[in-house]
């Protein structure tokens, strides 16, 4: 049998964390895996004399797990979304299974529903380290776990305690040297702590509203970069976002200010409540027609009443005028479920895992969508039943669905657009929705419609 292989996607500076990463898994694999770590050449990568996007479509071609190290949402992820994309393609008949190492406060948006790995949580690395150790799907086509360990191996813990206690150190430093570097133009809101305060406890029906109000009349502009070109007035630590946005009346409520500063507006209370949100199509749009889109992308909240600031970058962004009808998948060229099939909900999950697919579309007897069911889900819903005694071989697709909690999470995990609509309208759909990564094109853009087709977050990273 062939050795595993794994391929560790990573940003040169986060070098450290990811070499931890790969140490980890060639010791646990006793050395019987190949892993792709391009920044060491302990491992192997690309190599000199050769193209580095061939080299590197090679390794992802056999590569049956990626795990994507993801430190810092402000900084440049496309050639690792790249590589994640190139991986995950659902027209390649190798599966990939890819996860996700959160190492810090976020997670990437289109990747957001895979198995996600918070590094900074022992809990969540002991997870990452059973599935690894004693998953036989975890690793795709290889029919075997990395090791022989038992779910209830005490071994195990020891295996996450020092894989826990390696990534700290170097996690903590990239952290201490990440250096404020924007490549969009940047401002950061200076806002009172009373007021974040006040936005934090006020009810949901009001919180928007509060949060407009107080950054229209008590938040400044405490520090920009670029963004004087950006809105063509002089910004300085006395500038308002009343005026950078054009608005004379600080009582506003949120819904008639400019869809990009309501976008602000709801990205800053997320942030207050420490909640986790996508961020929404609605670019500023500057003279010339240049699209902007703002994200707040980092925040400092000290408590007591402090001074609290939010960074805002506006990412140039353009809009595709590519139709949705244009890219999908249609349905006869998709590997879909039908609930209304003869011995649907019998359907053992091992069998339903026997594909080569990250995720299943699975649609009604009406041909209408009913849910995404991806594979990362089910191997967390086999491995929490195992950990009650169950028969994990004898699960079915009926037991899942019997599971409210992951047949709510299924069904909400995934937006629909019509025919007609473009990509970029299909990119909003899909952001609109919490952790989503599909987009089912129908009839008439609704759930209540006949499915004609599929898109997938690797579309939209490759448009």
């Amino acid at each position: 049998m062939t050795n595993p292989y794994f391929f560790v996607s990573h940003k040169h500076a986060d070098r450290d964390i990811a070499l931890v990463l790969a140490n980890f898994v060639r010791d646990v694999g006793h050395a019987n895996v190949d892993i792709h770590l391009s920044s060491a050449r302990e491992f192997e990568g690309p190599r000199v004399g050769r193209d580095l996007n061939e080299s590197l479509r090679d390794g992802l071609a056999k590569t049956q797990v990626l795990f994507l190290v993801f430190t810092d949402e402000t900084q440049d992820w496309s050639y690792c979304m790249w590589e994640c994309g190139v991986a995950t393609d659902p027209n390649d008949a190798t599966r990939t299974n890819v996860v996700v190492i959160q190492c810090g406060n976020q997670a990437p948006v289109v990747y957001g529903t895979l198995l996600r790995i918070d590094a900074t949580s022992l809990e969540s690395i002991e997870t990452l380290v059973v599935q690894l150790c004693t998953s036989p799907e975890f690793i795709p086509h290889h029919g075997q776990p990395l090791t022989g360990y038992g779910v209830r191996e005490p071994r195990l813990k020891e295996l996450a305690q020092t894989l826990y206690d390696s990534l700290q150190e170097p996690i903590a430093r990239h952290r201490r040297e990440l250096a404020e570097q924007v490549t969009s133009p940047f401002v950061r809101i200076e806002l009172p702590g009373e007021r974040v305060k006040a936005i934090r406890e006020a009810g949901p029906t009001e919180r928007e509203d509060l949060a407009a109000r107080c950054l229209l009349d008590d938040a400044r502009i405490d520090t920009s970069l670029r963004a004087d070109g950006l809105f063509n007035i002089a910004i300085g630590p006395t500038t308002t976002i009343a005026r950078l946005a054009g608005i004379d009346d600080g009582r506003s409520p949120a819904a008639t200010l400019p869809p990009w500063l309501q976008s602000v507006v709801r990205q800053v209370v997320a942030a207050i409540r420490q909640e986790l949100m996508p961020v929404a199509w609605a670019p500023y749009e500057a003279d010339g027609g240049r699209l902007h889109l703002p994200h707040v992308a980092t925040y400092s909240i000290p408590g007591d009443d402090a001074t609290c600031h939010f960074n805002v970058l506006f990412m140039r962004v353009r809009s595709p005028a590519i139709l949705a009808g244009d890219r999908m998948l249609t349905m006869e060229n998709v590997s879909s479920l039908r609930l209304s099939d003869a011995g649907a909900g019998d359907r053992l999950l091992t069998d339903v895992l026997a594909g080569d697919k990250s995720r299943i579309p699975i649609i009604d007897g009406e041909g209408k969508p009913r849910m995404i069911a991806h594979r990362s889900m089910i191997m967390e819903f086999i491995a929490a039943k195992s950990f009650t005694g169950a028969d994990t071989a004898a699960l079915t697709l009926a037991d899942l669905l019997a599971d409210d909690e992951m047949a709510a999470m299924f069904s909400s995990t995934f937006g629909t657009v019509g025919p007609e609509a473009t990509l970029e309208e299909a990119r909003q759909a899909m952001a609109q929705v919490p952790g989503c990564q599909d987009v089912f094109v129908t009839a008439n853009g609704t759930r209540d419609a006949e499915v004609l087709g599929w898109l997938t977050n690797t579309m939209f990273v490759q448009a």
